[in-house]
C-alpha cells in the first residue's frame, strides 16, 4: 500500500484537468489521485465503474490534509484544487482562483 504525506497549500491552488477533455477527465483525476498515493483501481471511461472510481479518487484527494476552505472539486467540468467563499463550494468557488 503506497502513502503519501502530501499537504496542500494555497499554492495548489487552480485548475488541473480541463473540461473540454470530456468524459475522459475522471481519468486524469484518477491518476491524479493515483500520484498522491491513492490505491484504487485506476479504470477507463469505458468501464463500468469508472464514475465510482472518479468519486473515490475524488474523495482521496479531499481527504489529504488542506486549508479549511480549499477542496479538490469540480467548476464548469473542470476539476481542480479550489478556494471557496462560503460553505456551498459546489457552486460558489472564489474568483480570484
Amino acid at each position: 500500500m503506497t502513502t503519501t504525506t502530501q499537504e496542500f497549500s494555497a499554492e495548489y491552488a487552480g485548475c488541473y484537468v480541463d473540461g473540454a477533455r470530456g468524459i475522459y477527465v475522471g481519468e486524469i483525476v484518477q491518476d491524479l489521485a493515483a500520484g498522491f498515493g491513492w490505491a484504487g483501481e485506476c479504470l477507463g471511461a469505458e468501464e463500468e465503474w469508472y464514475q465510482l472510481a472518479t468519486i473515490e479518487a475524488e474523495e482521496f484527494l479531499n481527504s489529504l490534509p488542506s486549508p479549511d476552505d480549499y477542496s479538490w472539486s469540480w467548476n464548469d467540468g473542470d476539476f481542480g484544487f479550489y478556494h471557496h467563499c462560503d460553505d456551498d463550494y459546489r457552486t460558489t468557488v472564489c474568483e480570484v482562483c
